[in-house]
């Protein structure tokens, strides 16, 4: 049976469908209906009964006889709804353990690099890594030494037994998210949960600078664990701090992420700077 298609376009000025027949398609018939000033606004229809009336009038001059259409309607608005999500509070804990037993093996066991993985290895660099992390061990972050001292610790203890634990766990944190994007195209939260903090002092205790560097990564640290293409933008002002949107999408999608985010800078007119900047 020849495959027959209708596609109708709902346009502020007029109602217009086209009729393809055939594989390679080919043009049967084209049609064409003003609609009255005022009916189509914006891309939202505002009298769906002179809508309705013109659709009829196209379906009977154009000669259709197909119910079923493609419908495109021109719009800026988006639907919008909320979403429960209970795995993304378990997310960063997680990534804590993936993060911290991980990191000891890939960076710290292996300068770097990590073992195991196919592709192009430089083995200078990797001894520099190495050479430098003996040399200036002392020197390293407070936050990496914590790190370096809990998955050594655990791994030592436990042979990978609670990293093995958090990969199992990382696939069902990936399928609830998958989940929720079935019926989506983006995911939306704040970045942060915070504001930005003000930066610990030279003098600050080891507990302040902990606090202060890890403190703003629980929506953001998921995505890492699970390969989500997320970005953020600029969403507005709170007390005069900057406040993040960031834009979560399913996965080898990114340019769907990049789309949104260009939306809505178009939308709300570039986005905002604080004050003095």
């Amino acid at each position: 049976m020849t495959r027959v298609r209708i596609g109708v376009d709902i346009g502020a000025t007029a109602v217009r469908a086209a009729e393809l027949k055939g594989q390679p398609p080919s043009l049967v018939r084209v049609g064409q209906v003003p609609l009255p000033a005022g009916a189509v606004a914006s891309g939202e229809v505002r009298e769906p009964e002179a809508v309705s009336e013109a659709l009829r009038e196209l379906w009977r001059v154009g000669k259709f006889h197909k119910r079923e259409v493609v419908l495109g309607v021109s719009n800026q608005r988006v639907v919008v709804r909320e979403v429960s999500l209970p795995w993304h509070r378990d997310g960063l804990h997680v990534w804590n353990v993936i993060a911290t037993d991980g990191a000891t093996n890939q960076m710290i066991d292996g300068n770097g690099y990590g073992m195991n993985s196919p592709g192009r290895y430089d083995p200078e660099l990797i001894a520099h890594y190495a050479k430098g992390r003996g040399d200036h061990g002392a020197e390293m972050s407070e936050s990496l030494k914590v790190t370096m001292l809990c998955g050594r610790y655990a791994n030592d203890r436990y042979g990978g037994w609670y990293y093995a634990m958090a990969r199992n766990l990382a696939l069902e944190l990936t399928a609830a998210y998958d989940a929720a994007l079935a019926d989506a195209d983006v995911l939306v939260l704040p970045t942060l949960p915070i504001v930005a903090s003000v930066l610990p002092a030279a003098d600050a205790s080891r507990e302040e600078n902990l606090a202060r560097s890890l403190e703003m990564i629980a929506n953001t640290a998921p995505f890492d664990v699970t390969g989500h293409p997320a970005t953020s933008v600029p969403a507005g002002l709170a007390d005069d701090l900057p406040v993040g949107m960031m834009i979560v999408g399913r996965h080898l999608e990114d340019g769907t992420c990049l789309r949104v985010a260009r939306a809505f800078e178009n939308a709300v007119g570039g986005f905002p700077a604080p004050p003095g900047y």
